[in-house]
């Protein structure tokens, strides 16, 4: 393989590695910001399990009662409220929403997560604490539908957008030095023969 087939194996490589990485990593985060949520009615989501089978987890639902406990997400750097813990309910089942700490009305927007990601204490705590309005019957997922992690969303999206064009450049520059060799290379200083190049001699 020569240089040139070499350069141009190694940008190709690199371009769709960061692309598909790119892709693979924010899917969700593109699909939500180029489509938005998805509309899913209360008797969907009681019989939904997992939330890997939407076809995003990102939905939106309108709740039939909301119950905003003590608990605040709080940003410690600036004291900033980030997101207050809910008790959502939809019809006969519950689930523990992180939204926004000024929501008003009933419509829910948000991501559906499993396994308590983020702040599985206090999640936790809110759970054991509110037993007695849930009764046990909480769904096996959270929302988090606050403003902040609508911005991360948005962020992938960017950056999404970002590894497609640095993964096309690199395919751009693997294609040109395959077609496009490289200029010449001058001869270094040591390996040229002064004296038969220019016939004279210096004498002091």
């Amino acid at each position: 393989m020569n240089d040139r087939a070499r350069i141009f194996l190694i940008c190709a490589v690199l371009g769709l590695a960061t692309c598909a990485g790119g892709l693979w990593y924010f899917q969700d985060d593109f699909d939500y910001v180029h489509n938005g949520p998805n509309v899913v009615s209360a008797a969907d989501l009681v019989k939904l399990d997992d939330p890997a089978r939407l076809k995003s987890p990102w939905v939106r639902f309108t709740a039939d009662k909301l119950v905003a406990t003590d608990t605040e997400l709080v940003r410690t750097d600036s004291d900033r409220v980030l997101a207050r813990i809910y008790l959502v309910q939809v019809e006969d089942r519950w689930l523990i929403g992180l939204l926004n700490p000024n929501l008003g009305g009933n419509v829910i927007e948000g991501q559906l997560k499993t396994g308590r990601p983020y702040w599985p204490q206090q999640i936790a705590q809110v759970a054991e604490e509110s037993a007695a309005i849930h009764n046990g019957r909480l769904l096996p997922f959270e929302v988090f539908g606050y403003d902040d992690d609508t911005q991360d969303k948005a962020f992938g999206y960017y950056f999404l957008l970002v590894c497609g064009a640095l993964g096309g450049l690199s395919l751009v520059g693997g294609v040109y030095s395959l077609f496009y060799p490289p200029g010449e290379a001058s001869l270094p200083v040591e390996s040229l023969d002064l004296d038969k190049a220019y016939p004279w001699s210096a004498s002091r």
